[in-house]
């Protein structure tokens, strides 16, 4: 029956034994029907009690089994047993009434097995469509059994009543005895079924328990390496009834996978497999697909382990028995090698985000220190500017501002404060008898390039001081620029200056025009007194020994 109708529609167990019921029942009236009827009419015929009504009832009967098997077996293909039941628990009924009435008198064996079928097959129905039809129709074959026992009718001139009523007893019993056979099958199926699926159940539960311990227990924080080993240590631990487990991952050129971790001897298989080759873990890193192999040594599952839609590794698990990875099974592992998948890319991000952590920490300090490097050059380059500038100018730059005298000064000796300020770098305030005194450092690119000092009636308030700083500040980028304004035009002069000695010696005839051009731009360049030129080959005998 299996292999004839379709059962996949049905997942539950209970579900797919009372439709394989239906379909069994449906088929039976159908095969037996006709002979039975058969062997009814050629009774009937040798009584002489072919009726026109009988032949009605006859043909009722058929239309009925032949147009309702066929609707049931229909109705259960397509997911809708209970319907299919109750159209076969109608038609038997049907025909066990038509039956009933069509048997004569005196009633014989063969009418009695006839409507014992029947309500047999109605019994059946009944139980595949509802359980509470179950009363109703045993009722119904009670009451059919007491009208045909009333219609039994021993012949008056007979010596013994029981050559008429030992066959009705017989076949009585007979068809109680098949109709508790067929209802114990019934009853013992649907509770095989059951206790299939609270196996089944339980097995899921437990598949489902290892599971969620598993993915528990697993800790992201470690290499990959790390987890895939701990991966198979936990499947091994909590899936004690599978034999072997690895796990395999692509690798870096995406036409081959490595096993990263097994429980099988590294010897015993090969560690690398080419992507959808023949090789089972190369086919499902190709389709992306689980895929189930049944051995004689035991059985296969391969699931594949995702990254997004890509499939990017395989957990394989073998077991000894072939319902260790029946459908039921291979749902909860699938949902299992899910979770892994997960985790895996969890991981594989956290570990990418760390090592990225740790470049972004180190581009960072390479980063800060060339910045410090910069700024100490800066430092210096300012600090050798501002030395060059000063020694250029050959005198002490400074100016002292006396407002109570409304006297100008073109020079500012160092104080304490000033040099305390300098030495610093940070401002300083110094109480006076009748003020203070805030002296604050004018910094450029963190070099100190001079300070200034300020005698302030009372005692400045922090604002003032942050205000005057910020001054400080300003003040000394403007200076600054201002140094190097006079350095671009001092180097303009100087570029000038070339230009118009090249230009006079150019314009010169003579070697003596030449050296004449040239000493007297360099004496009013320069401010020079007195130039000496002289062009030969120093004597041997003027030079050093």
């Amino acid at each position: 029956m299996r292999r004839w109708f379709d059962l996949t529609p049905y997942t539950d167990p209970v579900l797919r034994q009372r439709a394989l019921a239906t379909y069994t029942v449906a088929v039976l009236v159908m095969l037996v029907m006709l002979p039975v009827t058969a062997t009814i009419i050629i009774a009937a015929a040798g009584a002489g009690q072919i009726t026109g009504t009988f032949i009605l009832r006859t043909v009722l009967s058929i239309l009925a089994g032949y147009g309702g098997g066929p609707l049931a077996i229909w109705l259960t293909r397509t997911a809708r047993q209970r319907v299919a039941a109750l159209v076969l628990f109608v038609v038997y009924g049907f025909v066990s009434v038509v039956v009933l009435f069509a048997a004569g008198r005196p009633i014989d064996g063969v009418g009695v097995l006839a409507i014992m079928f029947a309500m047999s097959l109605v019994t059946l129905a009944a139980l595949l469509a509802d359980a509470r039809l179950t009363g109703l129709a045993v009722f119904v074959a009670f009451t059919e059994l007491v009208i045909f026992g009333l219609r039994v009718r021993v012949p008056l001139d007979a010596a013994s009543p029981w050559p008429t009523l030992l066959p009705f007893v017989l076949v009585t019993l007979g068809g109680l005895l098949i109709h508790t056979g067929g209802v114990f099958l019934l009853a013992r199926g649907t509770n095989d079924a059951v206790q299939r699926a609270n196996a089944q159940v339980a097995r899921r539960f437990n598949l489902n328990e290892a599971s969620a311990a598993v993915i528990r227990e697993l800790q992201p924080r470690m290499s990959m390496d790390t987890l895939h080993e701990q991966i198979v240590s936990l499947v091994k631990r909590y899936f004690p009834d599978l034999t072997a487990i690895q796990v395999w991952m692509l690798d870096a050129d995406l036409r081959t996978a490595s096993r990263v971790a097994s429980t099988v001897a590294a010897a015993a298989e090969p560690a690398q497999v080419n992507i959808g080759s023949v090789n089972p873990v190369g086919r499902v890193l190709a389709v992306g697909s689980p895929l189930t192999q049944f051995q004689e040594d035991g059985a296969r599952l391969l699931l594949p382990l995702h990254s997004g839609v890509d499939a990017v590794g395989v957990l394989e698990l073998r077991g000894v028995r072939a319902e260790q990875f029946d459908t039921s099974s291979q749902a909860v592992y699938a949902d299992f090698a899910a979770q892994l998948s997960i985790r895996l890319e969890n991981a594989r991000l956290l570990a990418q985000t760390e090592a990225n952590l740790v470049e972004n920490r180190r581009l960072y300090e390479e980063a800060r220190t060339s910045l410090r490097e910069i700024e100490q050059l800066n430092q210096r380059l300012t600090g050798m500017a501002w030395s060059e500038y000063l020694r250029e100018q050959n005198r002490a730059v400074g100016y002292t501002y006396d407002f109570k005298q409304s006297r100008l000064s073109g020079s500012a000796d160092w104080t304490d404060t000033m040099e305390s300020a300098a030495k610093g770098s940070t401002a300083r305030l110094t109480a006076l008898p009748d003020g203070s005194l805030a002296s604050f450092p004018l910094v450029v690119r963190g070099q100190v390039i001079g300070a200034m000092e300020f005698e302030l009636e009372g005692k400045p308030r922090p604002a003032q001081i942050a205000a005057l700083q910020r001054v400080m500040d300003q003040m000394a980028l403007i200076v600054d620029n201002t140094r190097l304004l006079e350095d671009t035009q001092q180097l303009a002069r100087r570029a000038a200056m070339v230009a118009e000695i090249s230009e006079r010696m150019q314009g010169a005839t003579s070697i003596d025009a030449t050296l004449a051009s040239v000493a007297q731009g360099l004496a009013s360049v320069l401010n020079a007194s007195r130039v000496a030129i002289r062009i030969g080959v120093v004597p041997e005998a003027e030079l050093e020994p």
